[in-house]
């Protein structure tokens, strides 16, 4: 399958995937990810009063071509405990993305397209 060019890719994330609760206090396995595309003026809306912005945004992942020290695994094959696999990462509800210095916790994460075998070609995970 052909990958999309880096050039529309140029933003680069860092995802903390809620791992395990010790304590009371809730631990992160975090993983930076290349070529992603991070649409932040998802949100903005145009008001009476001017523009105003709700903070949303989209990032466009694509599993044929994307750079991060852990595999992609998908949200629906990690089990309820949320123990992820070593060296894996899923995107999923309530996981904290940052770009540019600012938190956002994933609202729903979307297959944007497959393949002619079914299988996701692009995802498009939203945060807010």
């Amino acid at each position: 399958m052909i990958r999309s060019p880096r050039f529309l890719r140029p933003d680069t994330i860092i995802l903390k995937n809620k791992y395990k609760e010790i304590n009371f206090v809730q631990e992160y396995l975090q993983t930076s990810i290349k070529h992603v595309k991070v649409n932040d003026s998802y949100g903005i809306k145009q008001q009476q009063r001017g523009i105003e912005s709700d903070d949303n945004i989209v990032v466009v992942f694509d599993l044929h071509d994307y750079d991060a020290v852990q595999s992609y695994e998908k949200a629906l094959y990690v089990p309820r405990n949320n123990d992820l696999s070593p060296g894996c990462f899923t995107f999923r509800n309530d996981d904290i993305i940052i770009f540019n210095g600012k938190e956002y916790t994933i609202t729903k994460v979307n297959e944007a397209k497959k393949d002619m075998s079914g299988n996701p070609v692009f995802i498009e995970v939203f945060a807010k």
